[in-house]
């Protein structure tokens, strides 16, 4: 199979994951990012395995995720810290 049309089809099979997952600003707990990110984490090993390459969205992606989710972590510990 040529790798155009490998890169294609990776790319679809992303983006057909990535609308099952809420976008990152909508994850309102530290728990929903980080089921978010491990998704992405097996889509794109499942990715790697079927078509030798992952679209560079996902790795963003999960950047995103992974910001939010910090985000998350340092409001909590803030609170917890002024309580």
């Amino acid at each position: 199979m040529s790798k155009a049309l490998n890169t294609y089809r990776a790319y679809w099979g992303f983006r057909k994951i990535k609308k099952q997952l809420p976008p990152a600003k909508a994850c309102k707990s530290v728990a929903e990012t980080r089921d978010c990110i491990n998704a992405l984490n097996k889509l794109i090993a499942d990715l790697k395995k079927e078509f030798g390459l992952v679209p560079d969205a996902a790795y963003m992606t999960i950047k995103d995720y992974i910001l939010i989710q910090d985000r998350l972590v340092i409001k909590e510990f803030e609170k917890d810290f002024h309580d």
